[in-house]
């Protein structure tokens, strides 16, 4: 398994996750439907393993953990965009074979934007909008970036899932937008357009209790 394939597929992370809000159109169903989020406020996701996966090559590592924090609305009859911020991330642990990778989240804050909602379950799905990682192998000076439709677009995203039950906000291999882009030194191993995901399951502390109507 090649060095760069982790940070590859970290292009999330994770997590967690269309583009900058307005960029990429959300679903009908997004912009009609009020949500109530009950605490809201700065909340802060972390989670002790992940996998990155480079979707294009099927490469799949496992890397240490990640802690994002959020900014999340408050009250009743919201509107699912925009209904957080994704304010900062941390991605640790990032090696394999004793090459440490470098995975940083960029151009902040990233969206949270909610989309449909399982009554029966209490679950809602969700894109993380606006994203923009930067990766690098400093050791052989292997870099690239993560983004959405080019390398500065800042418009990567990830589709996640937050279950009421458990607190969990879980960031998911489909329903996202996430490539490499100016990938440089790397020796071929990894390719500008190569589509990644991050998949994760965050525990969110607060928890919170997101439902609609």
């Amino acid at each position: 398994m090649s060095v760069f394939r982790l940070p590859v597929s970290v292009a999330l992370a994770g997590a967690a996750l269309a583009a900058t809000i307005g960029l990429v159109p959300l679903p009908a169903s997004a912009a009609t439907k009020t949500w109530t989020i009950t605490h809201g406020g700065t909340v802060t996701a972390t989670t002790k393993n992940f996998t990155l996966d480079d979707l294009t090559t099927a490469e799949t590592v496992s890397c240490g953990s990640s802690v994002v924090k959020a900014k999340l609305k408050s009250g009743k009859h919201l509107s699912g965009t925009g209904a957080g911020s994704l304010t900062s991330g941390s991605f640790n642990g990032c090696a394999i074979l004793g090459f440490k990778i470098t995975v940083k989240a960029a151009h902040l804050p990233w969206h949270l934007n909610l989309v449909s909602y399982n009554s029966g379950k209490g679950v809602t799905t969700a894109t993380m909008t606006g994203i923009h990682i930067t990766l690098s192998v400093p050791s052989i000076g292997c870099t690239g970036v993560a983004d959405g439709t080019g390398a500065a677009a800042d418009n990567g995203v990830l589709q996640a899932t937050y279950t009421n039950k458990t607190g969990k906000l879980a960031t998911l291999k489909s329903g996202g937008k996430l490539r490499l882009y100016d990938v440089k030194n790397c020796d071929g191993v990894v390719s500008d357009g190569d589509s990644v995901a991050l998949i994760a399951t965050y525990s969110v502390s607060p928890a919170q209790k997101i439902t609609s109507p």
